[in-house]
């Protein structure tokens, strides 16, 4: 904060978890000036900013895991990419303006924004170098953004690995099933989470190609 926007913390108010009640923060709440209080359990209104704006991430990256067909472990992901939407969003509270505007007065990119989930394809660069006619992408699915929504997270389908690519495409109407598992849209049947096998769920008439 200081580095960024030249304020100093005042206050700072935490729960009652193991990695804050130590030593070591309160050295550093010595050291750079700030009070450091904590919150009582189960009163949200000690620190409501914070609990409100938690309850919207979850709210919002609900809405991004909703429509595909991801497993519940990848809400780490879903989370990941709303809070970094929420920074390129403008706001009304905030005079149309965004999070990252406000921050480091750098209007937002949206060029490269996909839908969360969809069907990707990573481009294999050295497909030349193994074979001409060898596949010209590994097929995934859109989990998120890095460096600044410069690279997309896409795990490959066959090992289910995340790579971080520049260079891939997107078919915003098709989101992929992948073992794991199944978010609340699949079926639980006597409240065991039945596995569903890989297949493609169109939810709109696709076209043909991948959309750039």
């Amino acid at each position: 904060m200081e580095n960024w926007q030249n304020q100093k913390m005042r206050k700072l108010i935490s729960n009652r978890g193991g990695e804050v009640l130590n030593k070591e923060y309160e050295t550093l709440a010595n050291e750079f000036g700030f009070m450091h209080t904590f919150a009582l359990p189960k009163i949200p209104e000690h620190n409501g900013f914070a609990e409100r704006a938690n309850c919207t991430i979850l709210e919002k990256a609900r809405c991004l895991m909703n429509p595909t067909n991801l497993p519940n472990q990848y809400w780490e992901e879903a989370i990941n990419t709303e809070m970094f939407l929420s920074n390129l969003s403008p706001t009304h509270s905030r005079n149309g303006k965004s999070p990252q505007f406000l921050w480091r007065n750098i209007f937002p990119n949206l060029t490269g924004l996909q839908t969360f989930g969809c069907q990707s394809v990573i481009h294999n660069l050295k497909r030349q170098k193994d074979w001409k006619l060898s596949s010209p992408g590994q097929k995934g699915i859109l989990l998120g953004f890095e460096n600044e929504g410069t690279a997309y997270r896409i795990p490959r389908l066959d090992d289910l690995k995340v790579e971080v690519t520049r260079i891939a495409t997107f078919n915003e109407r098709v989101f992929l099933s992948i073992p794991g598992k199944p978010n609340s849209l699949q079926w639980t049947i006597n409240g065991i989470d039945e596995l569903l096998p890989l297949t493609d769920i169109h939810t709109d008439t696709e076209r043909g190609g991948f959309l750039a």
